[in-house]
């Protein structure tokens, strides 16, 4: 849904977004490019060797008092 403020000068998308209706008129004025016609190759430069899931995570642990929390933040997570 498009809502016009000011003809077709300005505009508002339903998210929110503005635009100037200038600027999408001359947005599709403009040729299509390929990549080919113009000698960019598009072609992935980058090899996959290999794919892995990460490792389980271990299980946590619940503590009884904020001290025994910062004393485990401290000392086994080194968190602090």
């Amino acid at each position: 849904m498009v809502v016009l403020e000011r003809g077709e000068a300005a505009g508002v998308v339903e998210d929110g977004h503005r635009f100037v209706g200038a600027a999408v008129q001359a947005a599709g004025a403009h040729p299509v490019v390929v990549p080919a016609e113009v000698g960019v190759d598009v072609a992935p430069t980058v090899k996959i060797v290999k794919l892995e899931t990460p490792p389980k995570r271990s299980g946590g642990r619940k503590v009884g008092s904020v001290q025994e929390l910062v004393q485990a933040l401290h000392n086994e997570a080194k968190g602090i």
